[in-house]
């Protein structure tokens, strides 16, 4: 996308480009804020799972 200025546009040309700008931040954005929600949803999960690998090796090793 370009610069031009404001005086350049008319208003049903700046209609439009709104109506573009939103829509790339819904298709785009959406994805992005989701997969973060995810990601750190995940990461703590992980840290539990991890943590838990941890004391079943110990309590195998004390078995032994």
């Amino acid at each position: 996308m370009y610069f031009v200025p404001d005086f350049i546009i008319n208003d049903q040309k700046k209609g439009e480009i709104m109506t573009e700008v939103l829509e790339y931040v819904s298709n785009i954005g959406f994805p992005i804020v989701l997969s973060l929600f995810l990601i750190t949803r995940i990461e703590s999960k992980l840290e539990v799972l991890s943590e838990s690998i941890k004391e079943l090796s110990v309590v195998i090793q004390n078995m032994k």
